[in-house]
């Protein structure tokens, strides 16, 4: 816990030092809880404002706006409201359909009270994804084949938008709660409509069943720890 501490003050320091955007916004995503994340949030909000409240009146070509604003401050405070944004306006034509899934793979505790920690993954052979979700925290991302990876976001209800370029696309929803989660796709052949060969990486698919095994029981030992400590 000492550690922890002189590690936030050294990475706040670092931030009032250099007085870049750069580092207040490491400082943020690396303590959306900490003890200078206000003062953090001033800073980043002052370089973002001019920009953000353009974007939000923006009437005509939204989702471009948006990714254009999310382009330019990926890690940024409104970020996570901009993703969520162009997750909307991503789903509205799909929404109309039944979800295509409900909920991830829950595979383990995460020890930082909440958060979950998310693995999202591409196994497809050679079709790239957009993966994004729409609640608390905002995400969107496109995964290149056999790609993954891990995202924290704030516990709660979520939908998940997953886009290939001319394959089939899914939506469905997650709730997250103090756990880490596994979700990874692929497409399918079809022959007249229905699926037939699964077009799944299996290296892919068992580098990534690896990570998770391991990941997990990291995680499951931090928890434990967390709880013994009485933290």
């Amino acid at each position: 816990e000492a550690s922890s501490i002189v590690d936030e003050l050294e990475l706040w320091e670092k931030a009032q030092a250099s007085d870049k955007y750069e580092d207040y916004c490491t400082y943020y995503n690396e303590y959306p809880d900490g003890k200078f994340t206000d003062k953090a949030i001033e800073k980043l909000k002052q370089e973002e404002d001019p920009l953000w409240n353009t974007v939000k009146d923006i009437k005509v070509g939204q989702l471009t706006a948006y990714e254009a604003f999310v382009a330019k401050y990926p890690s940024g405070y409104y970020a996570s409201e901009a993703q969520n944004k162009i997750t909307e306006l991503r789903l509205a034509p799909y929404l109309k359909d039944s979800p295509s899934f409900n909920d991830l793979t829950m595979v383990g505790y995460y020890s930082h009270p909440g958060y979950s920690l998310i693995c999202l993954g591409n196994i497809d052979k050679s079709t790239t994804m957009t993966i994004s979700l729409n609640g608390p925290t905002g995400f969107s991302k496109k995964f290149k084949p056999g790609q993954h990876e891990w995202v924290r976001v704030k516990n709660g209800s979520y939908k998940v938008l997953v886009q290939g370029s001319n394959v089939e696309n899914w939506w469905g929803k997650a709730t997250f709660e103090n756990r880490m989660y596994a979700g990874a796709w692929n497409t399918f052949n079809t022959l007249n409509g229905i699926r037939t060969s699964s077009n799944e990486d299996s290296v892919a698919t068992e580098k990534l069943l690896k990570e998770i095994k391991e990941k997990a029981l990291e995680e499951e030992f931090n928890t434990y720890r967390y709880i013994m400590n009485g933290e």
